[in-house]
């Protein structure tokens, strides 16, 4: 893997898994986390999935690398939006995580939109990991909702109604809808399309003066 970049509470790190990850750094994640997480392999992996842990281990390993003094352990960070981290990795040739565009539900008849970018942090998904191991992560958890599966699409119901920070909430093992009929209702929000520049303006060689652009013009000024 190339190394990458990345920021974490305003502070840009630099993360490559071949020159980061000793066996030191494995040896307290194992202790923390156990298996599979606890190896390299498993590291890896479950941190392009968008498990919780195993981002707060990378973060922790980065800033361990970076010399930051007093550095959390990582199940004792701040809560922080994976999907944020996820999409400010930038590799060195410039790619990185896409991002799930919002989707809008109807939920009992309430109209809402979740966030998957906002609402998956680090607590609310080491949450659902606890409940749920296999869709405890962001990757593994947006492929179960748009599939239908009954605990992510109530863990959904959970967290739109503010599960996560009241615990009057229903938990998500007593939450029952008609998944069909919210399956129904997704609506992908469509990403704002950046606005083209504009054309650079034609100038005449003998006067200087700028001309129009004709927009039927090619690039190299010649009609298309």
């Amino acid at each position: 893997m190339p190394e990458s970049t990345f920021k974490f509470q305003g502070e840009e790190y630099t993360f490559a898994p071949e020159r980061d990850i000793g066996i030191a750094e494995l040896r307290f994640i194992k202790n923390w986390f156990g298996l599979p997480l606890g190896t390299y392999n498993g590291l890896t992996a479950a941190a392009s999935l968008g498990d919780p842990e195993a981002i707060a281990s990378i973060i922790w390993i980065a800033q361990r690398k970076a010399g930051v003094k007093r550095i959390r352990e990582p199940m004792n960070f701040p809560d922080f939006s994976v999907g944020e981290i996820m999409g400010s990795f930038t590799s060195e040739n410039g790619s990185g995580y896409e991002k799930v565009p919002s989707c809008k539900l109807t939920l009992n008849g309430q109209e809402y939109t979740f966030d998957f970018v906002k609402l998956l942090t680090f607590k609310t998904l080491r949450q659902i990991k606890k409940w749920y191991p296999s869709i405890g992560s962001m990757v593994w958890f947006t492929m179960a909702l748009f599939q239908g599966d009954p605990e992510a699409m109530a863990c959904v119901a959970w967290i739109l109604w503010g599960g996560p920070n009241d615990k009057s909430i229903p938990l998500p093992s007593s939450i029952d809808f008609a998944v069909g009929e919210v399956l129904d209702s997704y609506e992908l929000e469509e990403p704002e399309e950046p606005e083209a520049p504009e054309p650079p303006a034609l100038v005449d060689p003998l006067t200087g003066e700028e001309k129009p652009v004709d927009p039927t013009l090619s690039p190299n000024g010649e009609n298309s």
